[in-house]
């Protein structure tokens, strides 16, 4: 996995200073439905860091995401942007997972609020990453009733509003006047929103977020990716394209420095 090439600072895993921050808000998780997180996936390896029963390769996958929303706490600091949009050229790229484990990430980090919205309504997949495969409802921007209500907590700090079935109305819901309301309440709401949008070459639905989002992450993944889908799906994205992650790496080629036991802090 690579990061986006943003310059590293001291101290960038402080939270992002505020004047009128979200967190102030105070707004109550009660209420708010909660994830049963028994059922989480093994992938989403941010939902459960436990360092003790953690393989090497966990470790070090741990270490990537982790510097990956370092890089991401950098970017919402220089550029004071809140807004990120993760996509992909083309399908099973991992983007939704990516999306999960940014969120959580990025939900630890000085109690922060962060909101994760799933977006890629016609083939959504987080229900299935979550454990929630027996979970069916309108989607959000579907329903009449207030966006709040459709909220779940996957942990402290960490909301999300999911796509439990897949809808045919994707382009017309993601261009309609509902999707920019609750996009800009959520704005005064939370620190972070991750939007899990549908890959740039095989819809037009991501194409309809790109004015509501301040950057955007776009996953690809080793050995599956087409180069040239993914030069023009770069294209596609042009100033909102903060960086690449690369997915699916099958052989780590671990650096000399890398310590699995000063990663996971067990003393020697």
């Amino acid at each position: 996995m690579t990061e986006p090439s943003v310059p590293l600072e001291q101290n960038a895993m402080e939270p992002v200073e505020s004047s009128a921050g979200p967190s102030d808000l105070m707004l109550s998780d009660l209420g708010i439905r909660k994830i049963d997180d028994s059922g989480i996936a093994q992938e989403v390896i941010l939902a459960r860091i436990n360092p003790e029963t953690m393989t090497e390769e966990e470790l070090l996958a741990v270490e990537k995401y982790r510097l990956l929303c370092t890089r991401i706490l950098q970017v919402a600091r220089s550029l004071k942007a809140k807004v990120f949009l993760v996509t992909s050229a083309i399908s099973k790229d991992g983007k939704s997972l990516t999306s999960l484990n940014l969120a959580y990430g990025l939900s630890r980090v000085g109690g922060k609020r962060t909101l994760l919205m799933e977006l890629d309504l016609r083939r959504p997949s987080m229900k299935n990453l979550l454990g929630m495969r027996g979970k069916r409802e309108m989607s959000f921007l579907e329903s009449d009733a207030d966006w709040h209500d459709s909220l779940w907590q996957l942990r402290p700090n960490l909301h999300a509003l999911l796509a439990l079935t897949h809808s045919l109305r994707s382009d017309v819901l993601l261009q309609s006047e509902r999707m920019n309301m609750c996009m800009a309440e959520a704005r005064e709401e939370y620190d972070y929103i991750i939007l899990d949008s549908a890959p740039m070459l095989s819809a037009s639905d991501t194409h309809a977020l790109l004015p509501l989002v301040d950057q955007a992450l776009f996953v690809v993944r080793a050995d599956k990716t087409p180069i040239d889908l993914a030069q023009e799906a770069l294209r596609l994205l042009g100033g909102k394209a903060l960086g690449c992650i690369l997915n699916g790496v099958t052989e780590l080629h671990k650096q000399e420095y890398y310590d699995p036991e000063y990663v996971s802090g067990k003393p020697r």
